[in-house]
């Protein structure tokens, strides 16, 4: 089958001419079996897996990702660059994870050392070792959550972030596994260093979980929307007008809890237009990327 055809032709719609041949022949490439899987069905979809072969190794596979990156400069158009954007950060996700992977493969090793050590001493300094490793673990565990936050746009991919921190996190205890033994071994309990941050330092963006492409005469639409950053915005809103013109009216974000807000429109009489705006001490957020220029549409039927 014209697989390539077809790949240049989907980036060239994606993320516009100055890169539709080469990042539609690197799609092509990693099409079906040429595409990595770093996590398997291990009691559930999508766990973790661990993996004893050195990262040297298995980041060859990942090649192609430094590819991907190499082309983002030739990106300009808002939409074109956070269509790409989308797919970059699903495959740096994926290489952090196989990165993830042999990190737990390799502490899975050092594990074993220590436990097979009679020598109290030995198992010390073996498990001062190990330590580092574990707080790489946190650290890539960070950094793949970041990476796919900055993809997330609907409930379902929210489900991977809840599958990645429930399944592989907590039920199959991905990062702790070895907690207990490294501590027993320091007879110490372990640094506070190695646990997870508690604040969000992945990139700001604004979700709109479910996007709206068309309500009832008389409906008033409801928008649940997440405005992801490490603090509350100053400042948020939706602008709508008349679809193709007029003057915009503004609508309030009201927030319910955390980073979730919800805007609600007055009764629909015709079809309409809408962006989401939201300052926050970082930066100034903008959904969608081709807002004011091109809106997210709504027909009223």
């Amino acid at each position: 089958m014209p697989v390539e055809s077809f790949y240049i032709d989907f980036a060239r719609a994606s993320f516009g001419d100055e890169v539709a041949v080469p990042a539609g022949r690197i799609l092509a490439a990693i099409d079906g079996r040429g595409l990595p899987e770093p996590v398997n069905w291990i009691g559930g979809p999508g766990g973790a897996a661990a993996n004893r072969v050195p990262w040297e190794t298995v980041k060859k596979r990942y090649s192609f990702v430094d590819k991907f990156v190499a082309l983002r400069q030739r990106v300009h158009a808002p939409g074109d660059l956070d269509r790409f954007d989308y797919w970059l950060h699903t495959y740096q996700y994926m290489r952090a994870m196989a990165e993830l992977g042999c990190a737990r493969g390799e502490l899975d090793a050092k594990a074993e050392a220590i436990a097979a050590e009679k020598d109290s001493s030995k198992q010390q300094a073996l498990a001062r070792a190990a330590l580092s490793l574990r707080d790489r673990l946190s650290r890539l565990w960070e950094q793949a959550i970041a990476l796919q936050l900055s993809a997330v746009d609907t409930p379902g991919e929210m489900g991977t972030i809840d599958n990645l921190e429930r399944h592989s996190r907590a039920n199959m205890h991905f990062l702790t596994a070895h907690d207990d033994l490294l501590a027993k071994a320091l007879g110490a309990p372990l640094p506070k260093e190695i646990e997870l941050a508690k604040t969000y330092a992945g990139a700001s963006r604004i979700i709109v979980p479910t996007v709206r492409t068309q309500v009832k005469a008389g409906e008033s639409m409801r928008l649940k929307i997440i405005v992801l950053d490490n603090e509350r915005p100053s400042t948020s809103a939706l602008y709508w007008r008349p679809l193709g013109g007029g003057d915009y009216r503004k609508v309030g974000l009201k927030h319910i809890g955390r980073a979730a807000y919800e805007a609600k429109l007055p009764p629909a009489s015709g079809s309409f237009e809408y962006y989401v705006v939201a300052q926050t001490s970082r930066t100034r957020l903008i959904w969608p990327a081709t807002a004011p220029r091109m809106n997210q549409t709504v027909v009223v039927w």
